[in-house]
C-alpha cells in the first residue's frame, strides 16, 4: 500500500550510504529508489549531487511513497520541476 503525490525539496547524495535524499523544507528525508528515474534526476540537477551541494538544487516530483520501516522511500513516477540555484 502506497501514496502517490507531489514532493518538493533539495536534493542530495550520500555517499556512506550510496543513496539520493530529497529533504524537504520541513526537514523530512525521503530515499528515492535506485532507478532510471533518480540518475535522469541527478543529470538533470547537475552533477556531482553530494552533502556539500545540499541548497543546489529543488526538485519537484510525482512520486510514490513507500514505508519501509523507519525510512520514507519515494519511486519517481514524474520530475515536475527542477530550479537549480547558483
Amino acid at each position: 500500500d502506497s501514496i502517490i503525490a507531489t514532493f518538493t525539496g533539495n536534493l542530495i547524495y550520500e555517499t556512506n550510504e550510496k543513496r539520493i535524499i530529497l529533504i524537504s523544507s520541513d526537514g523530512t528525508k525521503y530515499t528515492i529508489l535506485q532507478d532510471d528515474f533518480p540518475g535522469d534526476l541527478v543529470a538533470k540537477c547537475g552533477l556531482p549531487v553530494t552533502t556539500n551541494s545540499k541548497d543546489r538544487c529543488i526538485a519537484t516530483i510525482l512520486a510514490e511513497l513507500i514505508v519501509d520501516g523507519d525510512q520514507l522511500i519515494l519511486k519517481g513516477k514524474e520530475i515536475k520541476e527542477i530550479i537549480k540555484n547558483k
